[in-house]
């Protein structure tokens, strides 16, 4: 089972199994095209958010795999959102450690 985090401007949201990580990348990569927009997520406990996804915003989508739960393999790729997009950082939880 594969779990889907997205990250925007540091804020974190962990995503419905039901939505598709490549169909919303397809959707916020319109935004952006498009100047901004909203974008619609579905998040694992039931509620649906809209975002504000502008050229400027931080994003970064990460995809995890329970094979890899003891060890997390880092599966995530930056959405070209904008030039803003140089100065993200990620931090990932191992076993209670941050790594950044």
């Amino acid at each position: 089972m594969t779990t889907t985090r997205i990250r925007i401007d540091g804020t974190r949201f962990y995503l419905a199994r039901s939505q598709e990580p490549d169909e919303l990348k397809s959707r916020i990569v319109d935004a952006v095209r498009g100047g901004g927009g909203f974008v619609r997520l579905n998040t694992v406990d039931g509620e649906s958010i809209d975002v504000l996804v502008t050229p400027h915003t931080l994003l970064l989508v990460e995809e995890t795999h329970p094979a890899s739960s003891a060890s997390p393999t880092y599966l995530g790729e930056l959405v070209p959102v904008g030039v803003a997009l140089a100065q993200v950082q990620s931090d990932f939880e191992v076993d209670g450690a941050v790594l950044v």
